[in-house]
């Protein structure tokens, strides 16, 4: 099957420019008899062009990843990182691992390790917490609060860097990857730092 090129999925006026109208190219799509599910007019180079509606599709869906790449870049340059402890389990209802997620990335900490964790995971542990009521006097309301306990506490030991996170973030794939294998299960392989 041939690959397409521009002239397939693009239309411009007899002299090679766009349009300088809209409805100077809707006139040449009607005069064209292109299929109108499939071709349409769109602005280009500060005119007007008949083109194909998944060829439009395509080139935005590009360009918003390529805003989307670029935006997570800036946010991974601004991030700051800090080496962290999470205490031993205070109750057997403690978990005996740490996991801490931040728009669905999430990432599994052994307690009592210093690890290096961006500060938008800690944001999320700084925000785990639970509120403590107990009864309020008679005459008022049912309850009162008596303050909040901390989900996800953990000590700070001073900043790190994104080298120093990455490192340990591969060391833990290794780890998770090994152990799946092990099990007899299958890794997942597009494992990579998104933060």
């Amino acid at each position: 099957m041939p690959m397409s090129t521009v002239e397939d999925t693009i239309k411009l006026a007899k002299n090679g420019q766009p349009f300088k109208s809209e409805e100077q190219a809707q006139q040449e799509l009607k005069k064209l008899e292109l299929p109108v599910d499939v071709w349409g007019v769109f602005p280009h180079d500060g005119g007007f062009a008949i083109r194909q509606f998944a060829a439009v599709f395509a080139e935005s869906k590009v360009a918003a990843k390529a805003m989307d790449d670029a935006s997570r870049a800036k946010a991974a340059a601004d991030e700051r990182y800090f080496f962290v402890e999470f205490p031993p389990r205070s109750s057997p209802q403690d978990s005996e691992k740490v996991e801490v997620s931040w728009q669905g990335i999430r990432i599994t900490v052994s307690r009592e390790v210093k690890v290096a964790l961006p500060e938008k995971y800690l944001g999320v542990c700084d925000n785990a917490v639970q509120k403590v009521f107990e009864p309020a006097d008679r005459g008022t309301a049912a309850y009162r609060s008596t303050g909040v306990v901390r989900r996800r506490p953990y000590m700070k030991h001073g900043p790190a860097t994104r080298e120093d996170f990455l490192t340990q973030w591969n060391e833990g794939n290794a780890i998770t990857r090994r152990t799946v294998v092990a099990a007899g299960g299958r890794p997942h392989e597009a494992s990579q730092a998104l933060v």
